[in-house]
């Protein structure tokens, strides 16, 4: 299993349960949160539903914050170094300033279930006949 000392941003890992091969986590910033320490990831090629279809397709989920004891069991293998994608730092910016108000959080699921409860959030509403 990775341990803190393994992760810093520009990292690229494979991590458990992923439904796409080419699906990587990528740490962007590690944070002290109070008495936990979070890192702020993007998910690449998460398979996220298309918002017309409904069908899954690789998409990127710029930012997500992680309680670093959910996020390190998720971790399989460092698959080397890979930009920040764009979109990160808005995200961030935008839960770090959140969270430092008292109204932002962070995840305490594996990356699996984060990108789970994400298809869930965004597939398809069908209207009821």
């Amino acid at each position: 299993m990775a341990t803190a000392a393994d992760i810093a941003p520009g990292h690229a890992w494979s991590y458990r349960g992923a439904q796409l091969p080419s699906s990587r986590v990528v740490i962007g910033r590690i944070d002290i949160a109070g008495a936990t320490t979070v890192a702020s990831v993007s998910i690449v090629d998460a398979p996220l539903p298309d918002p017309e279809t409904g069908a899954l397709a690789p998409r990127l989920v710029e930012h997500a914050p992680i309680a670093i004891e959910a996020l390190l069991p998720s971790l399989l293998r460092r698959e080397g170094d890979a930009p920040i994608p764009d979109g990160f730092d808005g995200g961030y910016r935008v839960w770090r300033n959140a969270f430092d108000a008292g109204q932002g959080g962070f995840f305490t699921l594996g990356v699996e279930e984060i990108v789970r409860m994400f298809q869930t959030a965004l597939a398809p509403q069908r209207a009821a006949h």
